[in-house]
């Protein structure tokens, strides 16, 4: 519907050069204009086995970390997991425990500093002679907001994740499995050789699923909604 002032439709138009957000009949809004979607900017990760891993990213805008920390063997204990980037601590948004001794989390810095930053995840813990820590950066352009996380875990196949959101928005997703992660049916952003990071846009019901490479040991999956 064109809205019309001295001959001049406002509606997705200027105003004294100045691009038009909304149009207001006093207090009634008349016609807003709608936020771009979230979009996929840049994927980084790593893995090691020990109980720190580390990597660069380079980030166009705000960032979501995946992570997730294991120990097996010799009475283990995970007690936290924690990210930074760029020596700047991360928001944790969601977080699940698995069999006691492995825990995964989603991290969100809505403002990361520009340029190339070391990502690091700290498997925090006793105990446990067999450890393997992961990560994943991903970041994004048109996000003002992280909204509700999402978790999951089991055995067997498939590993899998249903995420509520809303058209508009999009699900950054991650799945965790020590023999890997194949199979996936959403889009793929970062893999290691134990865990995949990836997204799809954002639907009343978004599904995720995968293949664990272990039948019998425990699968995780988190996510976390991007809104613009």
């Amino acid at each position: 519907m064109p809205i019309i002032l001295n001959g001049k439709n406002l509606v997705g138009g200027e105003l004294n050069g100045k691009k038009l957000k909304a149009v207001y009949n006093g207090s009634k809004l008349i016609w807003q204009d709608a936020p771009a979607s979230p979009t996929f900017d840049a994927a980084t990760g790593n893995a090691t086995l020990t109980d720190v891993v580390t990597w660069s990213h380079t980030a166009a805008g705000p960032v979501v970390v995946f992570a997730y920390a294991e120990r097996t063997l010799s009475s283990p204990v995970v007690s936290d997991i924690t990210a930074t980037y760029g020596g700047v601590g991360m928001s944790k948004l969601g977080e699940i425990v698995v069999a006691g001794s492995r825990r995964g989390a989603v991290f969100g810095l809505l403002t990361p500093a520009g340029g190339s930053q070391t990502v690091q995840v700290n498997n925090v813990g006793s105990g446990g002679t067999n450890r393997i820590t992961v990560g994943h950066a991903l970041s994004y352009n048109n996000v003002s907001s992280f909204g509700a996380a999402n978790t999951n875990s089991g055995t067997g196949a498939p590993a899998n994740l249903t995420v509520p959101a809303a058209a508009g928005e999009l699900v950054a997703q991650f799945f965790y499995n020590a023999s890997g992660i194949t199979g996936y049916n959403q889009t793929s952003r970062n893999t290691t050789a134990y865990s995949l990071a990836g997204d799809a846009p954002g639907a009343a019901s978004v599904p995720f699923s995968a293949t664990p490479g272990h039948a019998t040991l425990p699968w995780a999956a988190l996510s976390v909604r991007l809104q613009p």
